[in-house]
């Protein structure tokens, strides 16, 4: 596994290295500042624009908006559809194990005088279960996995972006800590990177990367008849 990893590594270090120096960063902050501050920073520059960026791009934290975005990969890249499937499923739950073991309260429930903030018309806040953000841990596993099938490097660097502005956009509208959105990228990245690992594992990579989902069903077909 660890020359798997390392070949992963080397060959997406554009993705990595930002992500590692931006945790370690984030770890900084997390240790020297107050929780709660990033909201005071946060909030007081929200613009329309703003808003309707933030409250659209965090839908792409949702698995269900993720497998329907994805649909096309089904049918061309059946294996990869499959694997994004089982990461998202894996680390779902994790972070649901995770949000109930601890039940931490949001945003909305730890700030005694929470309506001095700004809120975004329409949006509903929850009130506890915030530690993970659950969208930040679907959306890094998701980047994470894609970074790597992809060998683009314009590429990879955009599915980060994208997967950071997903965690940000949970800050930006009051259902996350930093806490929350910093320990999502970790468990994403982490059980999103453990599933490609064992997948690459325990089957040809040729047809985790190329493999649709027409020539799958003809191999299983062909498989059978040949059993019988």
């Amino acid at each position: 596994m660890s020359e798997i990893l390392k070949n992963i590594y080397y060959a997406n270090k554009i993705y990595f290295i930002p992500l590692f120096f931006l945790l370690i960063f984030i770890g900084i902050v997390l240790i020297t500042v107050p929780i709660g501050t990033e909201f005071f920073l946060i909030n007081p520059h929200h613009t329309p624009f703003y808003d309707t960026f933030f409250y659209l791009i965090t839908y792409l934290g949702n698995g269900l908006v993720q497998a329907i975005i994805l649909l096309p990969l089904l049918f061309i890249k059946f294996r990869v559809y499959i694997l994004i499937v089982i990461a998202h499923l894996t680390s779902g739950l994790f972070a649901q194990i995770i949000k109930i073991i601890f039940e931490m309260p949001r945003p909305k429930n730890y700030f005694s005088h929470f309506e001095y903030f700004y809120i975004i018309p329409n949006e509903v806040l929850y009130s506890n279960f915030s530690f993970p953000s659950g969208h930040t841990t679907s959306i890094f596993s998701l980047s994470i996995i894609l970074a790597i099938i992809t060998k683009n490097k314009f590429l990879k660097v955009i599915f980060l972006i994208i997967a950071i502005l997903v965690g940000f956009s949970r800050i930006y509208l009051l259902q996350h800590f930093l806490l929350d959105v910093y320990f999502g990228m970790i468990i994403g990245s982490i059980l999103g990177l453990l599933v490609y690992v064992l997948f690459a594992k325990s089957c040809d990579m040729n047809k985790l990367h190329s493999q649709t989902l027409s020539n799958f069903i003809k191999e299983r077909k062909l498989s059978k008849s040949t059993t019988n």
